[in-house]
């Protein structure tokens, strides 16, 4: 196997579960000084931080985008090769031929950016509902009610919405991954789309 000079992205594959357990001891492989000649220097496995509803609760949790699988950024060589491909729970590197074959740096930005939410697809001005009907519940809301969208912030995944509620105008802020709003206008025109 012929030594490279630079350090590329490669995927690694790994027995069911197991994804935590190789990059910990690959993690370790790299803290180790004996290991000088492993060239191994990041590890990675792509997570997107996820929330739902569970019990009445808001719960957090770390979805893997690509379960079984590690992503090791390394100088391939031979020992390198070795290190990796015998660390326990791996079962082989993605590539033609069984050879570790590197993705591109566009494929890694891709995957980095997979692990920002996703852009909130509504902007300040546009009419809009919850989505389900227990956010309407659980913020105390009369079901159906219509808002307008005052603030976003793609950062803090927050949304702030107006509403008319007893001759009154009020602004709430709420989560965007757990009050979910569709646009007044795409709910009457699949609700059109549905009765043809």
């Amino acid at each position: 196997m012929a030594t490279e000079k630079t350090a590329h992205w490669y995927v690694v594959r790994t027995l069911a579960l197991k994804e935590d357990l190789v990059e910990l001891l690959l993690k370790k492989q790299i803290e180790n000084p004996e290991n000088s000649d492993v060239f191994v220097q990041e590890t990675m496995i792509p997570t997107r931080l996820v929330k739902f509803l569970r019990n009445g609760n808001v719960v957090e949790k770390k979805r893997k985008l690509f379960p079984g699988y590690v992503f090791v950024k390394m100088i391939r060589t031979t020992q390198t090769w070795y290190a990796v491909r015998f660390t326990y729970g791996v079962t082989g590197f993605v590539g033609m031929n069984k050879r570790p074959t590197a993705i591109s740096a566009e494929e890694v930005e891709r995957i980095m950016k997979a692990q920002l939410p996703e852009k909130i697809d509504i902007r300040v001005g546009d009419r809009v509902r919850f989505r389900w009907p227990l956010e309407y519940a659980l913020l105390g809301f009369p079901q159906g009610i219509e808002m307008t969208i005052e603030k976003v912030s793609d950062d803090e995944r927050v949304l702030a919405v107006s509403f008319m509620l007893a001759n009154r105008k009020s602004v709430i802020e709420c989560d965007y991954d757990f009050c979910q709003v569709v646009r007044v206008e795409e709910e009457q025109s699949a609700t059109e789309t549905d009765r043809r």
